[in-house]
């Protein structure tokens, strides 16, 4: 039994953070690591994708842990791969991995067909990209920077399969327990995601569906919010709810000092005083003037709402409204 389950292939995901670019490097998960043993992958790995493009990636090991290092970062750069990206490894055999690369709409990308290696000349072409990009990033940086990847790739390309679809032999596990833990890791990666923006999100949102957590990445990355916030999701009931309970760690890292209000101002100008409460667990939530908050701004179900804290002593948020009907507020 347990030989078959060796012969399975393996497949893990990767959301790409901001670190994972600046790093230049991308760890293989621990779980990987004890399944297969730290010897497993070789010191190259070979990365495959669809259009027929195979590149070799230099394997670092260091006490335990394992990244795809020297390389990497040109498959990144020729593939265009952005902040939020969602990146798909299935292990064969022999340190080689297929990937599949999805954008920001959840759609994977149809890159050009590739015959076999870059050659000499196409690998000195992508290292000049590569060092006016660096360039670019650090008189513009690093989200600058990003956005034209991102224009670049989406100008290019074409999209063809839907991340939460069937993709060639890339099948969606067939029992409830892996689903309940792909559904699990996904929200953890969307954690990991947002806070690197500087956003907090509710352990509610750890377990959005996918098209949910997909509008929660394109609402940050429209907005980008230059100072701490926090993020939450209109539900069927809020216009009947009388409060709204803020993330924990966002309290804890940001609100030493919580005043009896807070102010909350939008684009338009105007302007809300909302009471803070805390509950008997010890959560802030904010009470008296957000039933009012919600009418005015007219908040529906599956609303995105962003709070920016724009002033730290008497408490004074911004907020922004990315509708369900791809509306700004």
């Amino acid at each position: 039994m347990a030989g078959n389950r060796a012969m399975e292939p393996v497949r893990f995901f990767r959301v790409i953070l901001p670190s994972i670019l600046e790093q230049k490097k991308l760890k293989i998960p621990k779980a990987f690591v004890r399944r297969f043993g730290y010897e497993e992958l070789s010191s190259d790995a070979t990365l495959k994708t669809p259009n027929g493009c195979v590149w070799q990636v230099r394997v670092t090991k260091d006490k335990g842990k394992i990244w795809l290092d020297d390389g990497w970062h040109h498959f990144v750069k020729d593939h265009s791969i952005c902040v939020a990206y969602f990146l798909v490894f299935k292990y064969a055999k022999n340190s080689t991995f297929d990937v599949l690369i999805f954008d920001l709409t959840a759609c994977e990308i149809d890159y050009p067909y590739h015959r076999g290696q870059p050659n000499k000349e196409e690998q000195n072409s992508i290292h000049d990209d590569e060092m006016q990009c660096e360039n670019s990033t650090k008189k513009l940086g690093f989200r600058a920077s990003c956005k034209n990847q991102m224009h670049h790739s989406q100008g290019s390309l074409h999209r063809k399969r839907l991340l939460n679809g069937t993709a060639g032999n890339f099948s969606r596990p067939s029992s409830a327990v892996q689903d309940d833990h792909q559904t699990e890791l996904d929200g953890q990666a969307l954690s990991a995601l947002l806070e690197e923006m500087g956003i907090s999100i509710s352990r509610s949102c750890l377990s959005l569906e996918a098209e949910e957590r997909q509008r929660v990445i394109t609402a940050a990355r429209l907005f980008e919010p230059r100072n701490p916030s926090f993020m939450v999701i209109v539900r069927g009931n809020e216009r009947r709810k009388a409060y709204l309970f803020i993330p924990i760690k966002f309290v804890n890292n940001y609100l030493c000092e919580v005043p009896k209000f807070i102010k909350v101002q939008a684009s338009d100008r105007r302007e809300w005083s909302i009471q803070t409460r805390y509950s008997h667990t010890g959560a802030l939530y904010l009470s008296g003037g957000w039933p009012g908050f919600v009418v005015d701004m007219n908040l529906d179900r599956g609303d995105i709402c962003i709070f920016e804290l724009i002033k730290m002593d008497d408490v004074i948020m911004t907020v922004s409204v990315f509708s369900a009907s791809k509306e700004c507020k």
